[in-house]
């Protein structure tokens, strides 16, 4: 039930933001160990809305979307980090703050390749269009490898 409920919550963002926020929030916390309280499935549903959580980082509903998408970013799960870095370009157009922020944080020492290879292509994109900063986690990256 609550898989079902956490793939629904796509459909349901874009009319009732709060509320919706409010369950993926659920859906994603930790328990007192660190672990996630939620099974894996239940936490990837909550991925199929990062369109519309990415939209939402430019309205009243920002800071809600950024805690939940570094909930996100943070996450054990690989195919949860990997879903995220695939709509690293659309966050990067909404906002390259936000994107490099997420990057520092969590991706640039992930292991994972097909991560690492999004975050490099994610940073590329945004060195071209003049980021010093982007570049200066390039030279970070390359340092690491």
């Amino acid at each position: 039930v609550r898989i079902c409920l956490a793939r629904s919550l796509q459909r349901l963002l874009a009319v009732r933001p709060a509320e919706t926020l409010q369950w993926m929030r659920h859906f994603t916390r930790q328990g007192e160990d660190g672990q996630p309280v939620e099974h894996q499935n239940v936490r990837r549903a909550v991925t199929r809305a990062l369109s519309g959580l990415i939209g939402l980082l430019s309205g009243p509903f920002s800071e809600s979307a950024l805690h939940l998408l570094h909930a996100l970013a943070g996450d054990r799960d690989v195919h949860i980090r990997r879903a995220l870095c695939d709509h690293l370009p659309e966050m990067a157009g909404q906002s390259d703050v936000v994107t490099l922020d997420l990057i520092e944080e969590y991706w640039l020492r992930d292991r994972d390749p097909y991560v690492r290879e999004r975050t490099w292509n994610a940073l590329r994109g945004l060195m071209s269009e003049g980021s010093e900063r982007a570049e200066e986690m390039c030279a970070q990256l390359i340092e690491l490898a």
